[in-house]
């Protein structure tokens, strides 16, 4: 039997606001106060405003997540040749529903670790 997988879910709206939460399998996170990245730190940048009325344009965001939070990584910090699946999914609503993936899942679900895509890591 392989192991359920465990991975940290990290939201972001254009607002600024984050939500950090680590999974210890599909939809199971860990309590919400017994887990936070203390050291996260992330930025948003809109051109427009955030509410899908004309004058939007984009925006953007930029994450920093701490190596040692990722306390189920095989190494910290990773080694030449670790291989990490993640994913990074974008949902709209307005002015119309979208969903995107880098890697996608082929469902109405980003919850599927399977489907995400894979880093490896190198000494370069």
């Amino acid at each position: 039997m392989l192991p359920k997988p465990s991975y940290i879910e990290l939201e972001v709206n254009p607002l600024g606001t984050m939500l950090d939460i680590y999974l210890l399998g599909i939809r199971k996170p860990l309590h919400y106060e017994s887990w936070n990245s203390e050291k996260l730190r992330w930025a948003v940048q809109v051109d427009g405003t955030v509410d899908g009325k004309a004058g939007d344009h984009e925006w953007t965001c930029e994450i920093a997540l701490p190596m040692e939070d990722v306390v189920t990584a095989p190494h910290n910090p990773p080694q030449p040749g670790d291989r990490w699946r993640m994913n990074l999914y974008r949902t709209e609503h307005l002015p119309a529903p979208a969903s995107l993936a880098w890697s996608p899942t082929l469902r109405d679900d980003f919850h599927i670790p399977e489907r995400f895509g894979e880093i490896v890591f190198s000494d370069r």
